[in-house]
């Protein structure tokens, strides 16, 4: 019986992890087709969004039948819930990559805008922290997850920054207007990208240390 929690434990584990693998190609092609100007490489990241979806469905059954029927202990039950969470926070971040395409498509037939504002930055910062996040979580490494809940204000700032600078544009240059709000609603998902990552963070130091670190200094 135990043999059979643990290879089922096993496969949980092994399928959050491709869904991650998954969901970080997803960001990490919205980003470069934005970057790019590249709409079918955006496209793609849409049309293969259902992929994401599948494991969070697979996932949510196999944790939750774990959780009813085997009853783990321990850091086993912690482990368990762990990626439940994972799974939840990392289908929302495939949703926002999914978003950026989306943005991105419609900023394709706008005007180009005369700066990025840093966007290019902030994006960058954001794949970072899900990389390291994740990579956390796969590497048992609860300093670099720790780490990455001291970033998350970097982000806020240049969310902040990027919206100031596209609401001065849009005053001198109306005809900017619309790529200006895309752009702005790209900003807003890397911003939640990012406080998505830092629950993954967060779930890893639970995971390892048995403390909840939400809302708290870790």
């Amino acid at each position: 019986m135990m043999r059979h929690f643990q290879e089922e434990l096993k496969e949980l584990r092994q399928k959050i992890l491709q869904m991650g693998f998954a969901a970080e190609e997803a960001v990490e092609k919205a980003i470069d087709g934005y970057r790019d100007r590249n709409g079918s490489l955006v496209r793609s990241v849409i049309e293969n969004e259902n992929i994401v979806n599948q494991f969070e469905i697979d996932i949510d059954a196999l944790g939750h039948r774990l959780l009813a029927l085997e009853h783990p202990v321990a850091s086993d039950l912690r482990l368990v819930i762990t990626i439940l969470k994972m799974n939840s926070d990392i289908e929302r971040i495939a949703d926002h990559a999914e978003n950026i395409a989306k943005r991105t498509l419609t900023l394709l037939e706008e005007p180009t805008l005369p700066t990025d504002f840093n966007i290019l930055k902030m994006a960058g910062l954001t794949l970072e922290m899900f990389n390291t996040a994740f990579d956390s979580f796969l590497k048992n490494d609860t300093k670099a997850a720790k780490i990455i809940l001291t970033r998350d204000n970097e982000v806020d700032q240049f969310k902040y920054d990027i919206i100031n600078g596209i609401e001065g544009l849009i005053e001198t240059q109306p005809t900017f207007a619309r790529a200006g709000m895309n752009l702005a609603m790209i900003a807003s998902d890397l911003e939640r990208i990012a406080d998505l990552a830092s629950n993954i963070a967060e779930d890893v130091v639970y995971f390892h240390q048995a403390k909840e670190v939400r809302h708290h200094s870790a």
